[in-house]
């Protein structure tokens, strides 16, 4: 089976996704031009600080104010001394960014061990050992200060995040798009640029964020996520004509059919605990042998138990926030769902997508894009008007919007 990735680049940086043969969002993955921080994979020059003897592990400066940390046994680095290290995983709630002192540079085709930039590179996941020279040459470099190590851009660094080894195709939102990007890939990947991009992007966002998963013949997952643990509900709903023992075994077939595919598209990790129905787990053991090979595809997991009152413990390798904390934020008031609304960055993208989407069907209409304050000033700070109005001219005006809405009016 093929997949394919999408990407779109903005103003407000770029985001992709993974999607199966039949059209099917698998993954997400975004790169904001308006954060600051470190996403998993990324090589940095970081400034060794104190060891925590308690913790096992010595602190880094990564510049900018931001720190991280390195587990350690028994050796440390000199105070001060600045080393080239790779993000294992990135910053999540209030935990620091965690270091590997074994980096290596993770292309889409290649992939080379940073601390060696001599060696030769190995194929990467899409096959290929070609590393460009001046990326070579960039990490040879010795660094003065703390900070990013290889300017590698945010689109190449995303297809790398997404890539799967039955990739065969790459729709990009714009024709300079897929020329950055094809200089990265081996022959076989077909690179294209696709209307409608972004609109597909924000609907497997929109899919991405939902707390209710409709089960195929009836039954729902109600997903509910915290930043220690997230709980996943397995209704049976009503399914009639069935026996208690069909009807359990139906869920479980629709169930699991659906398990994976949602926690790899939120992004879930770290601890899932998974809530069945006492009838659909007759056998324990079995039923952890399958969850196992259906989760697969959602990374390094371990199931440690499973219950025949139908508790299943799931623990996830987490290297990166899930989708629901990278695009949304903590409030009072309800938008995406209960105390959650789009972060202002993530609302102006939003708008931008919905407002490029509007002008490209109407080629003589003016519109209006309305955002609250916050959205408004991360809007103007990037320059998206003036993006928009080198594609479409002068036909998108800006006003003040209410306190968590977008709106994209047109204007007769």
């Amino acid at each position: 089976m093929s997949t394919s990735i999408l990407v779109e680049e903005t103003p407000f940086g770029v985001r992709g996704l993974l999607m199966d043969a039949e059209g099917r969002a698998l993954r997400l993955a975004h790169r904001f031009a308006t954060r600051s921080g470190y996403h998993a994979g990324d090589l940095v020059w970081a400034s060794a600080g104190k060891r925590d003897k308690r913790l096992g592990s010595q602190l880094f400066d990564l510049g900018g104010g931001m720190e991280a940390m390195l587990p350690v046994k028994d050796r440390q680095y000199p105070e001060g001394k600045l080393i080239l290290a790779g993000v294992r995983r990135e910053a999540i709630g209030d935990k620091r960014v965690v270091l590997t002192d074994k980096p290596s540079l993770r292309l889409p085709a290649a992939v080379l061990r940073a601390d060696t930039p001599e060696a030769e590179a190995r194929p990467g996941i899409l096959g290929q050992e070609d590393i460009p020279k001046s990326l070579r040459e960039q990490l040879a470099k010795p660094a003065k200060a703390p900070g990013p190590a290889v300017p590698v851009h945010p689109a190449v660094a995303l297809v790398t995040t997404l890539a799967r080894r039955d990739l065969d195709r790459i729709g990009t939102s714009s024709g300079a798009l897929a020329a950055q990007l094809k200089a990265f890939l081996p022959d076989h990947i077909d690179v294209e640029t696709i209307d409608r991009t972004g609109e597909v992007i924000s609907e497997a966002e929109d899919e991405a964020l939902e707390r209710v998963v409709g089960l195929e013949g009836g039954g729902s997952l109600v997903i509910d996520e915290t930043e220690a643990l997230t709980a996943i509900d397995v209704d049976l709903g009503h399914i009639g004509g069935q026996s208690q023992k069909g009807a359990a075994d139906h869920l479980r077939r629709a169930a699991f059919a659906t398990l994976g595919r949602a926690i790899t598209l939120r992004a879930l990790g770290g601890q899932v605990v998974l809530d069945l129905p006492r009838a659909a787990v007759r056998v324990p053991k079995m039923l952890r042998e399958q969850l196992t090979a259906i989760l697969k595809t959602s990374g390094l997991v371990s199931i440690p138990a499973a219950t025949k009152e139908g508790l299943v413990f799931l623990l996830f390798g987490r290297d990166r926030r899930s989708i629901l904390e990278d695009l949304t934020q903590a409030t009072e008031l309800a938008s995406v769902r209960e105390g959650r609304v789009f972060a202002p960055d993530m609302l102006a993208w939003r708008a931008y997508c919905a407002a490029h989407l509007s002008l490209s069907g109407n080629r003589t209409a003016r519109f209006a894009v309305s955002l609250p304050g916050p959205a408004r000033k991360v809007w103007e700070k990037q320059g998206a008007s003036e993006a928009l109005a080198e594609v479409f001219g002068a036909r998108v005006s800006l006003s003040q919007g209410g306190q968590h809405t977008f709106d994209v009016t047109e204007v007769c």
